[in-house]
């Protein structure tokens, strides 16, 4: 692997996404680093992004129906989608039990199932209190 670049714009990058209280998108992070660095482009933001994740020190979170979010956790967990309000929130990973592991290979005729990556659906506290009311 090429050896990056650590810059002024990719450090202000990263301590953006690491302070977010949530999974923000590219345009949040310039919006956040704009504030710092003026002459920033939207464009190094999305190169400091792509160049962060490929270097494992935040992750990226595409989504089928909307922009890539980035997560400064990068130990393993799941997510969990508001269907409402589109919040997403870490969760712990689960185990996976071996035969549902099984029954997968099976169904697909891979010959190994290494990896999992599961997203799940709902809705959170505060829309489920305001459908509620």
């Amino acid at each position: 692997m090429a050896k990056t670049r650590n810059t002024k714009q990719k450090a202000a990058v990263l301590a953006a996404v690491k302070r977010a209280k949530h999974h923000p998108d590219a345009k949040w992070v310039y919006e956040q680093v704009s504030r710092e660095i003026p002459n920033i482009s939207l464009g190094t933001v999305y190169r400091a992004l792509a160049s962060l994740s490929a270097e494992g020190l935040i992750r990226e979170y595409r989504q089928a129906d909307g922009p890539a979010l980035y997560d400064p956790n990068i130990d393993d967990h799941l997510h969990i989608h508001c269907s409402v309000c589109g919040r997403i929130e870490d969760v712990p990973p689960v185990e996976i039990p071996q035969d549902v592991l099984e029954s997968v290979r099976r169904a697909s005729a891979f010959a190994k199932v290494d990896r999992v990556h599961l997203e799940f659906h709902g809705l959170c506290s505060a829309c489920a209190a305001e459908t509620a009311t």
